[in-house]
């Protein structure tokens, strides 16, 4: 399928994994470890590997309503195909740890996604990536909530790289991070969190430019969306659900993203753990991709400067000029850059 991975290729198309600099140079990933956080997962798929500890999930339960939304995540990230059909993952020989899910039990649609990235620090080394694939009910990134702030703020502090998804609004329509976020009313308990509504005990806001004491750092890689195509002056369009804002970091594919999971891509075979799609989207897609990009430039960074980069380095590198930019209004094109590796590699030799 690599033929259908567009996100692989060189920029402007895509993040420059399938160059000399990057695959060519045998960055795959090997040594750096990663977990997923969302709630259903095929993880017996063909072209996954095998998580280093099990059971799993490591924390809760895998939902069966939701099995190939995880699939598709994984897949992006840690592909290994066995033939021509399969999927190529952009940090194959990653340290796959596991997933940790925000769904409690079965049947019973609970969130608990402060809990599961506790769980998730516990098996996590310092340099290590944790991709937070959920978004709250109200198409906002979690990081609005007041709990799972402090959590995400936790795991930066123990310098773990965490890639958050930016949300898809809500009517196909992009949330604008830039707003100021009311507290959440007295009446509000505990339960609206469980539900995926988010709680705030004051005023808050994602503007980074201009939020002043209203904004609060989570130390996450913040991941908006781009259509796949390329525009004549060789940028992106944001997707029009994608979030956007002076908070949002970087952005990569959210259309058109040939994984693992689903069954729609043409001659796939239905069986779960064979199937794969062309038809992945959103900011989990774009999140994924860029979750893989990081584990890719963590282990750039190791080998070439024989040290670990901070959330705060990764963040600034990812988000830098060294990437492709987005074209459209003021306010859409605060999605930050999509990471060219190719580039990256580069800087980190000193070249």
């Amino acid at each position: 399928m690599i033929t259908e991975q567009g996100y692989l290729a060189d920029a402007p198309q895509g993040i420059g994994v399938n160059s000399v600099a990057v695959w060519g140079d045998d960055f795959d990933g090997t040594g750096i470890g990663f977990i997923d956080l969302e709630r259903g997962w095929t993880l017996a798929h063909q072209d996954l590997p095998r998580a280093v500890t099990q059971p799993q999930p490591m924390f809760n339960v895998n939902d069966p309503s939701d099995p190939d939304h995880g699939t598709a995540v994984l897949g992006i990230v840690l592909g290994r195909p066995g033939g021509a059909a399969g999927v190529n993952g952009i940090a194959p020989n990653a340290t796959f740890l596991g997933v940790v899910s925000r769904t409690a039990a079965v049947n019973v649609d609970e969130w608990d996604v402060v809990a599961a990235i506790a769980a998730a620090m516990d098996s996590l080394q310092a340099g290590d990536v944790l991709l937070i694939e959920v978004e709250m009910a109200t198409g906002y990134p979690v990081e609005v909530d007041d709990a799972i702030l402090t959590a995400l703020r936790l795991s930066a502090g123990n310098d773990i790289i965490v890639v958050e998804a930016a949300g898809n609004g809500t009517g196909f329509k992009g949330r604008d991070l830039d707003k100021v976020l009311r507290k959440t009313a007295a009446s509000a308990s505990e339960n609206n969190r469980l539900k995926g509504y988010p709680v705030r005990e004051a005023d808050r806001t994602l503007d980074r430019d201009n939020g002043g004491a209203l904004f609060i750092d989570s130390g996450a890689i913040l991941v908006s969306s781009c259509r796949s195509s390329v525009t004549s002056g060789h940028t992106h369009r944001r997707t029009g659900s994608g979030g956007f804002g002076s908070r949002v970091d970087c952005y990569a594919w959210g259309d058109g993203v040939a994984t693992a999971g689903y069954g729609d891509y043409v001659g796939s075979a239905q069986a779960k753990n064979k199937r794969y799609t062309d038809t992945f989207n959103g900011t989990s897609a774009a999140a994924a991709i860029i979750a893989g990009a990081a584990i890719l430039v963590q282990q750039m960074a190791e080998r070439l400067t024989a040290r670990r980069l901070t959330p705060t380095a990764m963040r600034a590198l990812l988000s830098t000029a060294k990437g492709t930019d987005v074209i459209g209004t003021q306010d859409s094109k605060k999605i930050g850059v999509m990471p060219d590796l190719a580039a990256l590699a580069t800087h980190l030799s000193g070249a």
